[in-house]
Protein backbone atom coordinates (compact mmCIF):
# COMPACT_ATOMS: atom_id res chain seq x y z
CA UNK A 1 0.00 0.00 0.00
CA UNK A 2 1.21 3.35 -1.37
CA UNK A 3 0.25 6.26 1.11
CA UNK A 4 0.09 9.65 -1.06
CA UNK A 5 -0.75 11.54 2.67
CA UNK A 6 2.70 10.34 4.01
CA UNK A 7 5.68 11.12 1.34
CA UNK A 8 4.34 8.24 -0.54
CA UNK A 9 6.06 5.35 1.41
CA UNK A 10 5.10 2.37 1.18
CA UNK A 11 3.46 2.02 4.47
CA UNK A 12 2.08 -1.99 4.49
CA UNK A 13 1.96 -5.26 2.09
CA UNK A 14 -0.36 -8.12 1.63
CA UNK A 15 0.34 -11.69 0.87
CA UNK A 16 -2.81 -13.61 -0.47
CA UNK A 17 -4.99 -15.72 -3.08
CA UNK A 18 -8.19 -14.20 -1.76
CA UNK A 19 -7.76 -10.94 -4.26
CA UNK A 20 -11.34 -9.98 -4.67
CA UNK A 21 -12.05 -9.92 -1.29
CA UNK A 22 -8.50 -7.98 -0.41
CA UNK A 23 -9.81 -5.26 -2.46
CA UNK A 24 -13.43 -5.31 -1.15
CA UNK A 25 -12.32 -4.84 2.15
CA UNK A 26 -9.50 -2.32 1.53
CA UNK A 27 -12.38 -0.22 -0.47
CA UNK A 28 -14.82 -0.39 2.74
CA UNK A 29 -16.81 2.81 3.05
CA UNK A 30 -15.79 4.16 -0.18
CA UNK A 31 -18.63 6.99 -0.35
CA UNK A 32 -21.14 5.09 1.86
CA UNK A 33 -22.53 6.87 4.85
CA UNK A 34 -19.74 9.77 5.06
CA UNK A 35 -17.23 7.21 5.71
CA UNK A 36 -13.64 8.08 4.11
CA UNK A 37 -12.36 5.01 2.09
CA UNK A 38 -9.85 3.49 2.56
CA UNK A 39 -7.89 3.34 -0.85
CA UNK A 40 -8.64 3.48 -4.18
CA UNK A 41 -7.71 0.45 -6.77
CA UNK A 42 -7.00 -0.01 -10.37
CA UNK A 43 -5.51 -2.41 -12.75
CA UNK A 44 -1.95 -0.46 -13.77
CA UNK A 45 0.71 -2.14 -16.35
CA UNK A 46 3.65 -4.42 -14.53
CA UNK A 47 5.98 -1.90 -15.63
CA UNK A 48 4.13 1.25 -13.55
CA UNK A 49 3.14 -1.12 -10.80
CA UNK A 50 7.90 -1.85 -10.10
CA UNK A 51 8.35 2.18 -10.84
CA UNK A 52 5.87 2.63 -8.49
CA UNK A 53 6.99 0.38 -5.48
CA UNK A 54 10.39 1.08 -6.25
CA UNK A 55 9.73 4.61 -5.55
CA UNK A 56 7.47 4.21 -2.74
CA UNK A 57 9.71 1.50 -0.64
CA UNK A 58 13.01 3.91 -1.53
CA UNK A 59 10.91 6.57 0.17
CA UNK A 60 10.35 3.94 3.39
CA UNK A 61 13.96 3.30 3.31
CA UNK A 62 15.20 6.49 3.42
CA UNK A 63 12.93 7.60 6.11
CA UNK A 64 14.26 7.69 9.60
CA UNK A 65 10.79 6.15 11.69
CA UNK A 66 8.92 5.21 8.79
CA UNK A 67 4.95 5.03 10.11
CA UNK A 68 4.92 0.77 8.32
CA UNK A 69 2.15 -1.07 9.68
CA UNK A 70 2.94 -3.63 12.36
CA UNK A 71 3.10 -6.86 9.76
CA UNK A 72 5.57 -4.60 7.10
CA UNK A 73 8.43 -6.28 8.00
CA UNK A 74 7.39 -9.82 7.69
CA UNK A 75 6.35 -9.14 4.17
CA UNK A 76 9.57 -6.49 3.26
CA UNK A 77 11.49 -9.99 1.27
CA UNK A 78 7.99 -10.51 -0.43
CA UNK A 79 7.43 -6.85 -1.54
CA UNK A 80 11.04 -6.62 -3.22
CA UNK A 81 10.72 -10.71 -4.89
CA UNK A 82 7.25 -9.30 -6.18
CA UNK A 83 8.91 -5.83 -7.24
CA UNK A 84 11.62 -7.79 -8.95
CA UNK A 85 9.63 -9.90 -10.73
Amino acid sequence: MVDYNISGMLSDGWVTSKVETLLDRCQEGNGESGQPGRGSFRPIPPAEARHMLETALGATHAAPDPPVSKSFGAYHAFIRSRIRA
